[in-house]
């Protein structure tokens, strides 16, 4: 009889174990934060746009402000025939660039697509 209560006892421990683990990891499910939701802020560079701002026309196919937040991603799509500066970055004809943004702050630029010929790209945290 001992033996069999013995078994019992470590049994019963074997499943208090069990239980315990499975609570914790439940609750570290539940304690989790929720995760961010990274977007992609596509913003592109009409074809004849170079000859729109040629001709004086005042072209806004670019917003001067640019918002986003840290983990999001600026892509810049250039469909146009001619090189354009949106900030910091320079999109050749009829390609595309892709930046993380992973720093907060505020960046002022030339733009050679809004209206003014000044863009502002804001990454918050």
């Amino acid at each position: 009889m001992r033996r069999r209560a013995s078994s019992v006892v470590g049994g019963g421990l074997l499943v208090a174990a069990a239980l315990a683990i499975a609570l914790a990891l439940v609750a570290g499910q539940v304690a989790k934060a929720p995760e961010s939701k990274a977007r992609t802020i596509v913003v592109t560079v009409p074809q004849g746009t170079a000859e729109q701002v040629a001709r004086g026309e005042r072209v806004e196919a670019i917003p001067a402000r640019i918002a986003g937040r840290v983990g999001d991603t600026l892509r810049l799509v250039n469909e146009d025939d001619v090189a354009h500066m949106v900030g910091p970055f320079f999109v050749a004809p009829k390609q595309e660039l892709s930046t993380p943004l992973t720093r907060a702050g505020i960046y002022n630029g030339s733009c050679t697509v809004t209206p003014d010929s000044d863009i502002q790209i804001v990454v918050r945290n």
